[in-house]
């Protein structure tokens, strides 16, 4: 449908809507990459489960929030 001169377009907005958030899991994971946020609660040591956990050559006291 094409829009004419003077039409007034009306959009809804969805409550339930929010962006999709991505973070980069790098360095001493099984599997670094891009993961997605799955919720506002996700927290650092949420993506390095869903990430395959640490290696044996990780620290993880040098992260602060991830150590078993």
């Amino acid at each position: 449908m094409a829009l004419k001169a003077f039409d007034n377009v009306l959009i809804l907005k969805q409550p339930e809507f929010d962006f999709q958030r991505t973070v980069v899991v790098a360095g001493e994971v099984r599997y670094p990459g891009t993961y997605s946020l799955r919720t506002k609660t996700d927290r650092l040591a949420d993506l390095v489960t869903r990430a395959g956990g640490l290696t044996a050559r990780a620290y993880p006291e040098g992260s602060g929030s991830c150590a078993p």
